[in-house]
């Protein structure tokens, strides 16, 4: 849809949460002209060039409820909810949840984090495992890439250790278990690797360790930067994961819980 030509406040907002502004910026960033960002967005390029000169410098302030990237579906769903989901934490020992992003059956992309639910401290999570606690409660069957020894401890591990109750009551299908042993044989099975096998549209996007790192100290410049690239990831991951997925699926004869 494309965007009116004069913006109101509340359409600047509107472009936030859609997540907009930012895609502008990080497609300009990636070397792409203006007229080939309107055409991925879906506006004119003057609209993209005036969106970037107006409200790019302002990227840093603008805040989020939810980072919503969104492909509605026609007409009414009556199948199973599935979440492809995929979070990003710290490395150390005791972790902490940066954010988790899940794609949903029809590729809208919803995220939460420590920007869209602040703690009481920069690496508060609290208010934020409780919301992905929520959010994940919405689905019938949760899809992720080794998230029965990963995300989903680690979730319920956070959800413990604020007073929460633990979740996963769910369908859950971990596809890493799907790329290995008897199911089938694409080298390692990491998602990078299989979504390279399958040549899928989407792809994942290389990170440096150091990131996360530097997203832990949030009041620098660098820090902010860290974060926003790794929410950028951990998006860019669930939209791959859904891609596996549907490659994948024929090899999937039962769910469990």
């Amino acid at each position: 849809m494309a965007l009116p030509w004069r913006l109101s406040p509340i359409w600047e907002k509107r472009m936030a949460n859609d997540g907009a502004i930012e895609r502008i910026a990080a497609l300009k960033e990636k070397g792409l002209s203006f007229q080939e960002i309107a055409a991925q967005l879906d506006i004119t390029k003057d609209q993209a060039q005036k969106l970037y000169k107006r409200y790019g410098s302002l990227l840093p302030e603008i805040q989020e409820q939810t980072r919503t990237i969104e492909s509605t579906p026609k007409g009414d769903y009556a199948g199973f909810r599935i979440a492809f989901y995929d979070l990003e934490t710290t490395y150390s020992s005791w972790t902490t949840i940066f954010c988790m992003s899940v794609a949903d059956e029809h590729g809208n992309v919803k995220t939460l984090s420590l920007e869209t639910h602040r703690g009481k401290t920069w690496m508060d999570d609290s208010k934020l495992v409780r919301a992905i606690s929520d959010e994940l409660s919405q689905y019938d069957i949760l899809v992720g890439w080794n998230s029965k020894m990963f995300d989903l401890p680690i979730i319920n591990a956070r959800l413990l250790e604020t007073g929460g109750k633990p979740i996963g009551n769910q369908m859950h299908i971990d596809l890493m278990w799907y790329a290995t042993g008897r199911h089938m044989k694409a080298g390692r099975r990491s998602l990078e690797n299989i979504s390279k096998y399958f040549r899928t549209n989407n792809s994942k996007t290389p990170l440096d360790v150091r990131l996360w790192q530097e997203a832990e100290r949030r009041h620098t410049k660098e820090g902010k930067q860290a974060f926003r690239t790794i929410v950028e990831h951990c998006e860019a991951d669930v939209l791959v994961l859904r891609d596996v997925f549907a490659k994948m699926k024929p090899l999937i004869n039962s769910i469990h819980r």
